[in-house]
């Protein structure tokens, strides 16, 4: 089952859509910079582009600022989530070193209905309360860095919702993402992949996941849902996304993280050493839905495409997906 070529917008309906997304959202204004944008980059957006230093996303005359984070505000609240390298950043922050990491447009287009019968237009802002009937979009740009303890510039890290679904593709740049968690015959797993433009990651339910820019800037597009309705005991993945709380303070950060070598080359690190990469292979239901080639914004903009996304990983979840054998940190062909 493929999803067919079909099911793809055009790259005119794209930017009809877009823009009249943003004509409804007050972040976005057809004043002008004072400063010169320099020339625009491209982020797969059809009509739209980075300027300047990739902190704004124009399209036509609209623009709009993204919304900055700093390294001070990845680093946790408590020692609770504590993250790796994190007191050498804080003491980096508190001898002023306080770089912005990435720049992030959240619902870059408008939440889609889950399900496509009956719901074949995009929906208006959420306001129903019925997160989960949705998939959303955010859009973030990564500048490229290092750190103080040689993490390359990166997102703050953080555990998805225990239903949450959520597809990466990498637009521009390149990145390399981390993605762990514990298998459902209980065996833990941890991922990395790089990813250059085009490449597509699917992190499994509840796994932690963070990003590294290898080369900036790097502009990765994201859309989320949930599998089913949360309990009250577990919160919605869009909860998450709107509060920083529940997304990134809840609990500890995977004890691993990417370093850069003096020589430019990246190893995978750990609290106690070294580990070694462990194999990454993208999991194999995706690869059979969405094709090399794929354009995630297009998939998302034709809801008969997110149906058959979601299946595809309902199928794929009922078989055991992420599997991973006994010894664990080795991913087997169907994924992490």
């Amino acid at each position: 089952m493929t999803l067919a070529t079909e099911q793809r917008s055009s790259p005119i309906q794209q930017r009809l859509l877009l823009l009249q997304h943003l004509d409804q959202t007050a972040d976005f204004t057809d004043t002008p910079d004072s400063a010169e944008p320099g020339i625009p980059v491209p982020v797969g957006l059809a009509g739209a582009a980075l300027a300047g230093d990739s902190s704004v996303l124009v399209v036509g005359q609209r623009r709009a600022a993204g919304k900055p984070r700093h390294l001070s505000e990845i680093l946790p609240k408590d020692r609770q989530a504590a993250i790796l390298g994190e007191d050498l950043l804080r003491a980096a922050v508190d001898a002023g070193t306080d770089p912005v990491l990435y720049h992030a447009w959240r619902d870059i287009l408008p939440p889609r209905w889950k399900h496509a019968e009956g719901n074949d237009a995009l929906a208006e802002r959420d306001t129903t309360g019925r997160e989960t009937a949705f998939w959303y979009a955010d859009l973030v740009v990564y500048r490229h860095g290092i750190l103080p303890d040689r993490q390359p510039f990166r997102s703050t890290g953080h555990f998805n919702a225990a239903e949450q679904l959520e597809v990466f593709q990498t637009l521009t740049g390149r990145v390399a993402m981390l993605i762990a968690g514990t298998s459902p015959n209980g065996v833990p797993y941890l991922s990395f992949e790089i990813c250059e433009p085009g490449a597509i990651t699917v992190v499994p339910p509840g796994a932690w996941h963070v990003t590294y820019c290898l080369d900036g800037p790097a502009a990765v597009f994201n859309i989320y849902t949930d599998r089913k309705p949360t309990t009250p005991a577990h919160h919605s993945s869009r909860q998450g996304a709107l509060d920083p709380a529940l997304k990134y303070h809840r609990a500890a950060g995977h004890k691993a993280t990417i370093r850069v070598d003096d020589d430019g080359g990246i190893r995978l690190d750990a609290e106690e050493g070294p580990l070694p990469t462990p194999k990454f292979t993208t999991a194999a239901w995706l690869d059979a839905v969405v094709p090399t080639g794929t354009d995630l914004v297009s998939l998302y903009l034709h809801p008969s495409a997110m149906d058959t996304l979601l299946e595809a990983a309902e199928a794929a979840l009922a078989t055991g997906w992420p599997q991973v054998p006994a010894d664990g940190h080795t991913q087997t062909s169907d994924g992490m």
